[in-house]
């Protein structure tokens, strides 16, 4: 797939199926914003779904279709981490938000909606977090994560946040809650 990222420009991505629950609309929204006043952004929608047909059109009808790609369903994740300069998510529900640590593991900045577990994943940095579900307000996120200056330092707390993560430590945890369990119920 041509991600269709122009040399000297800047790569902004959504990863995920293309499911309502992930609001790619609201993606789609912000990039129309956000291309009024940054045309050097080029935006890719990573995933396929149910939705695919409905995106497109709204490209189109955007006058975007020279700005998106789509990369429908692909294995190449790691190459398309390699090509974003930051990672959005604006989901109006998620759990754990996978593909926040998976971007954070590539190196790569991301703005979020602060919805279910976003915010404890991203609370140890490498990313921003927007309470309000506007265009405008992700616009401006993306923005300030595109800045050198703050995604250099975006960069930097992601060693340190993804070792929170870190499966080892994850069973450790897991092991307490279990421990504190037996304890409390005399389980020996």
């Amino acid at each position: 797939v041509d991600l269709g990222v122009p040399a000297g420009g800047k790569c902004v991505g959504i990863v995920g199926r293309l499911h309502p629950v992930k609001r790619h609309d609201l993606f789609l929204e912000t990039a129309f914003q956000l291309n009024q006043s940054r045309p050097d952004i080029h935006f890719l929608i990573a995933g396929d779904g149910e939705l695919k047909k409905a995106l497109k059109e709204k490209v189109s009808d955007y006058g975007m279709a020279h700005k998106v790609t789509f990369t429908g369903f692909t294995h190449e994740i790691a190459r398309i981490y390699r090509a974003l300069d930051c990672l959005v998510l604006t989901s109006d529900s998620e759990g754990l938000g996978k593909v926040l640590l998976e971007a954070q593991a590539a190196g790569v900045p991301v703005v979020a909606r602060a919805v279910g577990g976003v915010p404890e994943v991203l609370s140890g940095g490498g990313g921003l977090l927007v309470n309000d579900a506007s265009p405008t307000a992700l616009a401006s996120a993306i923005a300030a994560a595109l800045n050198p200056n703050t995604a250099a330092m975006l960069r930097s707390q992601m060693p340190s946040n993804l070792q929170r993560f870190d499966a080892g430590r994850q069973i450790t945890k897991l092991e307490d809650i279990y421990e504190e369990i037996c304890r409390l119920k005399n389980i020996k």
